[in-house]
């Protein structure tokens, strides 16, 4: 096996088991440290930096957006959940018209900084995130959406018509597993993303250099 195929081989394991992680927080501070790096190393590859930077800041928004909601406000789990996943879904919006609109954002980053716009362009991790994100909203706007049914009463309707929907739990019981295997898959992308166009040029240049 080469040292490519290891390298992939890895990343994959670790995203395979890092989607097995039943806990939202930990989650998070993992995608959130994967970011956080990936930025801060890859300050010369300004296209995956900006990626990974736009995708850190929604998500340190989300984090202390959802730290305040929880601390400080007194919610029925109905209204509560509702406005969790509209959030979400107000997020995974930004993040897809991000993705789809980066290289234009980072052609103005780098007017404003004084470099040349030319650096900026689409890279194929922009079009995966748009899928990946695309899953995000799905799924959240899924449970928002159940989430209604669920609680038909909570808006007025007949006790008779809302009972029979009480139960629906699909979405909600899926929605932590299945966010979970996203993460993991954007964490693969961008990792993954950063070995082809960094990582794997050096080792083609100094190759070539011997």
């Amino acid at each position: 096996m080469s040292r490519n195929h290891l390298y992939i081989l890895v990343v994959v394991v670790v995203s395979a088991l890092f989607a097995m992680v039943d806990s939202a927080t930990v989650s998070r501070n993992v995608l959130i440290g994967v970011l956080l790096i990936v930025t801060v190393t890859n300050w010369r590859n300004i296209n995956i930096a900006h990626i990974s930077c736009i995708l850190l800041i929604i998500t340190l928004i989300e984090y202390l957006v959802f730290f305040i909601f929880f601390k400080y406000w007194v919610y029925s789990s109905f209204f509560g959940n509702a406005v969790i996943y509209m959030i979400h879904s107000m997020l995974d919006s930004i993040v897809i018209w991000a993705m789809y609109n980066r290289d234009k954002i980072s052609r103005y980053v780098l007017k404003k900084q004084g470099y040349a716009q030319e650096l900026g362009y689409k890279i194929f991790t922009d079009s995966c995130l748009v899928v990946v994100f695309t899953g995000f909203l799905v799924i959240d706007v899924a449970a928002f959406s159940e989430n209604l049914l669920r609680n038909l009463h909570e808006l007025g309707v007949s006790r008779q018509i809302a009972e029979p929907f009480w139960n629906v739990y699909f979405i909600y019981d899926l929605y932590l597993p299945i966010k979970n295997i996203l993460n993991s898959i954007t964490i693969s992308i961008i990792v993954l993303s950063v070995y082809a166009l960094y990582v794997k040029p050096r080792q083609l240049r100094a190759q070539q250099q011997r």
